[in-house]
């Protein structure tokens, strides 16, 4: 249990990557004053926090209403966190599934504190597709109380880590450096990238069943 607790932590912990966001963050909240971008910080843990709650509790019942196996899912994900996510990431590029410039540029010009802690900040920076579907897919996988319950908690405890570095933004990319945090958003990017191809792997596995026997 505790393995597969710390196997749930580390896989959110990756793709929702506060830390390699500190820089859009930053860009996004400049006119900000510390209370207001601790506002719009709060506002986007909550909303990344029930996001991936959504995945967890409708992710499966969504599945199985459009009619789309888990493996499948898998692949499908796999190839997003892989080719989407990660491989920009490695470049040293901003992942296209993101945020759009006309979300960015409307949230740093108007400095709506809510509206930008719900987008672009808590959807899609923290909680986008790619966090929506590891926790989906995680989701998927669990067969027990225990094992939902876990996951359940890695949910919250990453959505406050996430507040937790937002709000100290400033002191860490001090403390970092550009360097630093390009370096971060290449290990996170590593992360992500291996396992997207795990999540492609089991989902070819769990798939071949199905192939060959139908």
């Amino acid at each position: 249990m505790m393995s597969d607790f710390l196997d749930f932590l580390v896989s959110i912990f990756t793709i929702v990557n506060p830390i390699g966001n500190l820089t859009v963050l930053l860009s996004l909240t400049e006119d900000l004053s510390w209370e207001q971008r601790r506002k719009a910080c709060m506002v986007a843990s909550i909303t990344c926090g029930i996001t991936l709650f959504i995945a967890h509790f409708l992710g499966r019942s969504l599945l199985k209403l459009f009619g789309i196996s888990i493996a499948s899912f898998e692949l499908a994900g796999g190839i997003i966190l892989v080719v989407l996510i990660a491989l920009p990431l490695l470049r040293g590029q901003t992942p296209s599934v993101k945020f759009s410039h006309e979300e960015r540029d409307e949230a740093t010009i108007e400095g709506r504190i809510i509206e930008t802690g719900i987008m672009p900040l808590g959807i899609p920076l923290l909680s986008g597709p790619g966090a929506f579907t590891t926790v989906m897919i995680l989701a998927g996988k669990q067969h027990t109380i225990e094992g939902h319950l876990l996951l359940l908690i890695a949910i919250i405890i990453n959505s406050l880590l996430s507040y937790a570095i937002m709000i100290s933004a400033n002191p860490i990319a001090e403390a970092l450096g550009r360097l630093g945090l390009r370096v971060m958003s290449r290990i996170m990017g590593l992360f992500i990238a291996v396992r997207g191809t795990q999540f492609i792997i089991n989902g070819i596995k769990d798939a071949l069943p199905q192939i060959f026997g139908g």
